[in-house]
């Protein structure tokens, strides 16, 4: 006869404690971080010196929000925010920064107090934080302009914050394919590659800061209904394509809706510009300018946004 052994009732809640921590551990990863690049050597010297180094092999990412932290990793986990510099005197110097491989990110920040900062190779995978229900990143830039040369992707909304400006050149046959791209300050501009936004309706250029984005010889391909915004008063044009392509397919395009004042709203001085299911001018609060100075710009209809008569 086989006989069975029950373990005590202290040694039973023991183990069923141990595993609901277990199961917790699991199930519950840990919270995003903020993590600072860091080149001083050694890593706790007081700030946190000159932009240069590899992300994915050098291990610079520190978590002083002063750089006095004595050791640092070289890849931070999916969804931490990472910072170059902080306030002043405390700013990362103007350099470039090597990206190997593909490296996540769930946001970034450049500080005010920072040099101009560049990435060249690789790709930045922009994930959200892993306590999230979204998957949406933002790039700010609180300093004067950053270049990102490297290849970016993300699943959900990537938003470009701060008043800098950032500049996107990844070279021409490669292609940065992201959820949705929202402009809401500052300035961006696309030099080279392609920039591919697969969500629906998910472009959008707008803020009480009258934003801008500069196509300057890549290609922006967008879907659904997209819209233009901003406050366009003082003559400020909001979407400039000198050279290179802008197309949307499969929805309508808005220029000026939820804008105020009196502007520009869009410039096309060179390169290609097109929207499938037409293009929509301004709104009952709104007089805006479109100006066509040079390339091609083909929509199947034009309305005027303040009646919604044809144009």
């Amino acid at each position: 006869m086989e006989m069975k052994i029950n373990p005590p009732f202290a040694t039973r809640r023991v183990l069923q404690a141990a595993m609901i921590v277990a199961l917790a551990a699991t199930s519950h990863p840990a919270l995003a971080a903020n993590y600072y690049w860091d080149t001083t050597s050694p890593i706790q010297t007081l700030g946190y010196g000159t932009a240069s180094g590899t992300w994915g092999s050098d291990s610079f990412w520190s978590l002083s929000n002063n750089g006095t932290a004595t050791t640092g990793i070289a890849n931070p986990t999916v969804g931490d925010t990472l910072q170059f510099g902080t306030g002043s005197p405390n700013g990362l110097a103007e350099g470039n920064i090597t990206v190997t491989g593909n490296q996540t990110a769930g946001n970034l920040t450049f500080a005010s107090a920072s040099g101009s900062i560049g990435f060249s190779g690789g790709t930045i995978i922009f994930a959200a934080t892993s306590n999230s229900t979204t998957n949406n990143s933002t790039i700010t830039v609180n300093n004067v302009a950053n270049t990102i040369s490297s290849v970016i992707t993300s699943t959900g909304n990537l938003t470009k914050n701060g008043v800098g400006n950032l500049t996107l050149d990844p070279g021409a046959d490669n292609i940065s394919t992201l959820g949705g791209l929202r402009i809401s300050a500052g300035s961006m501009v696309l030099k080279s590659g392609t920039m591919n936004a697969t969500i629906a309706g998910a472009f959008r250029l707008g803020g009480s800061s009258s934003p801008g984005f500069t196509i300057d010889g890549g290609t922006l391909l967008t879907r659904g209904n997209t819209q233009v915004g901003g406050d366009v008063s003082g003559g400020k044009g909001l979407l400039t394509i000198n050279n290179g392509t802008w197309t949307n397919s499969a929805g309508a395009t808005y220029l000026g809706q939820g804008s105020g004042g009196t502007g520009t709203i869009m410039t096309v001085n060179g390169g290609q510009v097109s929207s499938a299911n037409g293009m929509e001018i301004g709104t009952n609060n709104t007089t805006v300018t479109l100006n066509l100075n040079g390339g091609t710009t083909s929509v199947a209809r034009l309305f005027n946004g303040n009646n919604s008569t044809a144009i």
